[in-house]
């Protein structure tokens, strides 16, 4: 209970044996809170690198090395429902989906020969999808859609065409 003996004093001799016995109490009970909080923070630090490393498995989408390319192509149909043309679709807006969302995350344009890429993704599933005209659809329009995986880094993935009617 001699605490400060080693520095040349004693705390009986400087505040009494009560008093020294309660400050000695209160120096450990104050060094097993310490070590509480230390352990607490241990902890604390310990679960957060489990949940941050823990975690790292990667979504479908922009960060990777991979890319999906494909093509649109387009037939004109006349009143009576008689295909007139066929050719590449230019200029078309071609949607993509990353894994199972049902908004689209990014977009594209076709280019001249109809052609179009989304580049820098990652493994995954991948919904590819453009509108084509229906007449007999709400606002006159239907989804035509593609789903491909990409299923390793650095990998090119053609999609099939995709066919839709105007």
């Amino acid at each position: 209970m001699e605490l400060f003996s080693e520095v040349g004093f004693s705390c009986s001799a400087l505040f009494g044996s009560t008093l020294s016995t309660s400050l000695v109490n209160n120096f450990v009970t104050l060094q097993k809170i310490q070590h509480t909080m230390q352990l607490k923070i241990q902890f604390t630090l310990l679960a957060f690198i489990l949940l941050f490393f823990g975690s790292c498995t990667k979504e479908a989408g922009e960060g990777g090395s991979s890319t999906l390319k494909g093509r649109i192509y387009g037939y004109d149909i006349n009143t009576s429902g008689i295909v007139t043309d066929s050719a590449a679709v230019q200029d078309a807006r071609v949607y993509i989906s990353y894994g199972d969302n049902t908004t689209v995350d990014d977009d594209t344009r076709s280019s001249y020969t109809g052609e179009y890429a989304f580049r820098g993704l990652r493994k995954g599933t991948y919904t590819i999808f453009v509108y084509s005209q229906c007449n007999d659809c709400p606002f006159n329009q239907e989804v035509k859609k593609q789903v491909v995986e990409i299923t390793e880094a650095n990998q090119e993935v053609l999609v099939p065409d995709i066919v839709i009617f105007d």
